[in-house]
């Protein structure tokens, strides 16, 4: 797959034929500096950049295999000097979720929301993600994404891996979509869905369990275009965001700021007081509001990020 980007500007996809010859039959503009995307499924992907002045450019990618670890490595000695050695095949499947799967029959969202939008999870191992997948409370389509992480472990807003707009969306089940190639993710990865069009957003929220308790510094939302990301529990939030991946992991190992990935993992336990004083709000320049099912509009007062207010308002 082939995939020519640039701020501001449309973006083009194009799959090459057997014999990788591929055709955009788009428009592109003159002194424009794009990112070419090239992928391929089990490789690396390519990434350079071309700018265009008119002539041609001619692009020699060459692709690396992506190296699939094996799992479940176990070294048996039999007696002697011999040893025998077994392991699971790599490429095994796994479900990166946060959830209970319970809904709490509220969600989490913006109204009237530009299509810069993103709520979600970030998930601090490396890894290829095939799907994603994901709850909310109105029918109408969202913007999925893939973002990098920053060296602390949050979103790099920075580092936008995958965006698809208008993905189709049902208001209260769990809708899936496919990635076209899977997305490379080696270093960990947020997956995040938006609003389009100013229409209103509401990522569904768990009744956390034993099983499956709240995990702090790990669900969180954003204006990606003006400003950092805010954590769930800067705004009083305690449950977790329904949103998951499945694909095949490539590195558990991975650290931020020194810290390892289950050292983020805060529960339910952590009090109001230590998230209120803990790190600076990140302002994202919009407000939060809490949809449930009912009819009726009711101020909860409570602090945002933005320094505005959580709303309930009707799924």
């Amino acid at each position: 797959m082939i995939t020519i980007s640039s701020p501001a500007f449309p973006t083009f996809t194009a799959f090459t034929d057997e014999n990788g010859d591929y055709l955009i039959e788009a428009g592109a503009y003159d002194t424009k500096t794009y990112t070419v995307k090239i992928e391929a499924v089990g490789y690396i992907p390519y990434i350079t950049t071309v700018t265009i002045n008119g002539d041609d450019e001619i692009i020699n990618a060459t692709l690396n295999e992506i190296p699939f670890p094996v799992s479940d490595l176990v070294a048996t000695q039999n007696g002697n000097a011999d040893v025998t050695v077994t392991w699971v095949e790599p490429g095994a499947l796994s479900d990166f979720r946060y959830d209970s799967g319970i809904s709490i029959g509220t969600g989490i969202g913006f109204l009237n929301a530009p299509n810069v939008s993103v709520l979600g999870s970030a998930h601090r191992v490396g890894a290829t993600l095939n799907k994603m997948s994901w709850r909310v409370g109105y029918n109408s389509p969202v913007n999925v994404f893939v973002f990098g992480l920053n060296e602390d472990g949050s979103p790099n807003r920075l580092d936008l891996i995958y965006m698809e707009q208008n993905v189709p969306s049902t208001a209260d089940q769990w809708c899936e979509y496919e990635f076209p190639i899977p997305v490379y993710a080696p270093n960990g990865f947020f997956i995040g869905v938006g609003s389009t069009n100013a229409s209103n957003i509401g990522l569904g929220t768990d009744v956390p369990n034993d099983e499956y308790p709240f995990q702090g510094y790990t669900h969180y939302y954003s204006n990606y275009t003006s400003g950092d990301f805010a954590r769930y529990e800067q705004n009083s939030i305690y449950s977790n965001a329904m949103i998951r991946a499945e694909g095949v992991i490539l590195n558990t190992n991975l650290t931020f700021g020194g810290k390892r990935s289950e050292e983020f993992e805060v529960t339910s336990g952590l009090m109001q007081a230590d998230c209120l004083n803990s790190d600076n709000y990140a302002d994202v320049g919009m407000d939060l509001v809490e949809f449930v099912e009912t009819n009726v509009k009711i101020d909860t007062q409570l602090l945002s990020p933005s320094g505005g207010n959580v709303t309930n308002i009707k799924t």
